[in-house]
């Protein structure tokens, strides 16, 4: 039997590296991996420290909240410090840095003095960087000269206002990114999407998935037009319904290779001048009839093989016209589907054929209640043969700063089990607000039905939605 010190150094390595989060993103904390690994033994730490893919990945956040430590359990003025020990570890690999700072009523949680410059600093080697940044951060980190050779994956959100019109788009992180394949803009990008994403294109021809929010129906149009190579478009439309697609009388788009689209909105004009014909997953959520019935006949004009239908049901209903498109598919996704209980205590909850082909579900809930809990049960018990992966977000309403306490909890996780047992189900059931029963559970809020806590804290999104 070989002893723990006969192990060979590769073989720690490849060890250490499953013990990272289920993410891949690594945080400061020296409670978990790689930062705890250092504190096992004098072996252990030479391992992990020469273990540069340890190192190469890196989750802070900066809250400002009474109590709350930004890079826990490090103080605020050595972040900076820390963030360039940690970089330095990593030996020369590509860069994953996951930035977010928070806005507040009274005031926005800015980037610690000096991290701007260890960023800057290290520019050439970043690989995937996600920043939620207030505004003066996002101009500051821009204003660099050179370029971002190795940036493949970029998602921008600006916390604290609009995008003025006279941002200058040349300075902008996404036009100097000539590798760009990915581009996640959040929703304060709406007001500059046009002339921003004309910057994009002259700088790289590689991107591959857009996501973005714009007062402009027609922007869609614009974008397929500019990026004939995007396979992934995910476009939220933030206005009313307007006719102005159809008085520009813009040309008619064929996106020969867009395999995955996801629009929200008022969207029925748009679809009318866009064919895809290698379109295998389309997610819709859409709030009137016309656009449903657009989205049907832009389905038929592309003349594609749909493997994938997700239907967003943050409306009042579900379009009937597109529940029996999901009967045509293989995989069908519902999300943001509502439970309530009212008055007279029956559940109201949004008419739903049984749906043959319906995987992957996401349930909201502001009621904890034993009837919705009976009637979650139902849904999934009438489509146990299909459906592997649900996600219930239950958000009961609290009183003041106190948590919301369900004493029924216990039966919704023990109902729960068995379907991840009897099923093989794969259930997340995420709880904000909600104090549990459980005093194990109360920190992080968060229980995988797989019978272990989830690794994601309550603030951080479930790795699962329509967006992946």
């Amino acid at each position: 039997m070989t002893s723990e010190a006969d192990l060979p150094f590769e073989l720690y390595s490849k060890i250490f590296m499953h013990s990272l989060p289920a993410n891949g993103v690594a945080r400061p904390n020296p409670h978990e991996s790689p930062l705890l690994l250092l504190q096992i033994c004098r072996r252990w730490r030479t391992i992990a420290l020469a273990t540069s893919k340890l190192w190469d990945s890196l989750f802070m956040e900066y809250r400002h909240e009474p109590g709350y430590e930004a890079v826990s359990p490090f103080a605020v003025h050595s972040t900076a410090a820390l963030m360039d020990l940690w970089l330095t570890r990593c030996n020369g690999h590509t860069l994953s840095l996951t930035l977010r700072s928070y806005k507040y009523p009274e005031w926005t949680a800015q980037l610690p003095r000096g991290l701007l410059d260890v960023l800057q600093n290290r520019f050439s080697r970043w690989k995937h960087l996600e920043i939620h940044l207030p505004w003066q951060d996002f101009l500051d980190l821009g204003n660099f000269n050179g370029s971002l050779s190795a940036l493949r994956n970029l998602t921008i959100l600006v916390i604290d206002g609009v995008v003025p019109s006279v941002f200058d788009c040349e300075t902008s992180l996404c036009t100097k990114s000539p590798l760009l394949a990915i581009l996640r803009f959040g929703n304060l990008f709406q007001s500059v999407p046009r002339r921003l994403l004309t910057s994009v294109a002259a700088a790289s021809s590689n991107l591959t998935t857009l996501q973005l929010e714009s007062f402009d129906p027609s922007c869609p149009l614009a974008v397929l037009d500019l990026f004939p190579r995007l396979r992934q478009l995910i476009f939220r439309y933030i206005g009313h319904r307007s006719e102005d697609v159809n008085n520009h009388a813009p040309k008619a788009v064929v996106a020969r290779v867009l395999s995955s689209l996801y629009i929200e909105g008022y969207l029925g004009d748009m679809l009318q001048h866009i064919s895809a014909p290698s379109l295998r997953h389309f997610g819709v959520n859409v709030y009137d009839e016309y656009s449903s019935h657009a989205a049907i006949s832009f389905i038929s004009r592309s003349r594609c093989t749909l493997h994938r239908l997700s239907l967003c049901a943050s409306t009042q209903t579900i379009s009937p016209t597109l529940l029996r498109l999901g009967e045509k598919v293989s995989r069908l996704d519902l999300l943001n589907f509502a439970f309530k209980a009212q008055a007279t205590g029956a559940v109201w909850t949004l008419p739903l054929p049984h749906l043959p082909r319906l995987e992957n579900l996401s349930l909201f809930s502001r009621d904890g209640s034993a009837d919705v809990f009976n009637e979650i049960f139902r849904l999934l018990d009438a489509h146990r043969k299909s459906l592997w992966r649900v996600h219930i977000i239950l958000q009961p309403i609290s009183e003041g700063d106190h948590p919301a306490v369900l004493p029924e909890i216990e039966k919704l996780v023990n109902g729960l089990h068995h379907f991840v047992e009897d099923a093989g189900m794969r259930i997340t059931l995420q709880t904000p607000h909600l104090q549990w029963p459980d005093e194990d559970a109360v920190e992080l809020n968060m229980v995988d039905m797989q019978l272990s806590y989830n690794a994601f804290p309550p603030y951080e999104p479930v790795p699962w939605s329509i967006y992946q």
